[in-house]
């Protein structure tokens, strides 16, 4: 597994990168809660867009052997209450929806995808290479959000004017190993 202390910098990159996003296409103030490891399963939020992430990271020195690559799988989800969900859409689109619906329902697929764009140069230049899953959303109360075998989850609460935004990130490492 990567290190704590390097896991814990994905997530805050990805928290303050969600942050910018929030700021520039949705008018939104966040502010960044204290990150944690989830031991649950549950999802608190009505809405979550998701997008996965394959592919391997550079081992570190205290992998072996020298020189190789390790394959990971790793989720980035957003769970958003419905009025935050609803108020970011419309914010965003520039209309007045009052309800969740088909014309707003890839908005936080679209935010997913922004973030991870903006995002994967960092994790590029921190040994990761990645690709990316196409985002998706899945909306209604109790709905579960699926991890890859193994993660280990970070979760962190981004509050805003409309509610608390969740921010989880998975990840697991497949233990074999690639020489380059």
């Amino acid at each position: 597994m990567v290190e704590e202390n390097l896991f814990f910098e994905l997530a805050d990159t990805l928290a303050k990168t969600t942050v910018d996003v929030f700021k520039k296409m949705a008018k939104t103030n966040l502010s960044i809660g204290k990150a944690s490891y989830k031991e649950d399963k549950e999802v608190r939020g009505d809405i979550s867009s998701i997008i996965g992430l394959t592919g391997s990271r550079k081992a570190d020195d205290n992998d072996e052997p020298e020189g190789a690559f390790i394959d990971f799988k790793a989720v980035f989800v957003l769970t958003w209450p419905l009025e935050a969900y609803i108020e970011a859409s419309n914010l965003m689109l520039k209309e007045n929806y009052n309800t969740y619906n088909y014309e707003i329902s890839d908005v936080g697929g679209e935010i997913c995808n922004v973030i991870m764009g903006n995002v994967k140069p960092d994790f590029e230049n921190k040994g990761f290479t990645a690709n990316l899953s196409i985002p998706s959303v899945i909306h209604g109360s109790h709905h579960r959000v699926h991890y890859p075998l193994g993660s280990t989850i970070i979760t962190m609460p981004l509050t805003g004017p409309n509610g608390d935004i969740v921010l989880e990130f998975g990840y697991a490492e497949n233990q074999s190993r690639k020489k380059v």
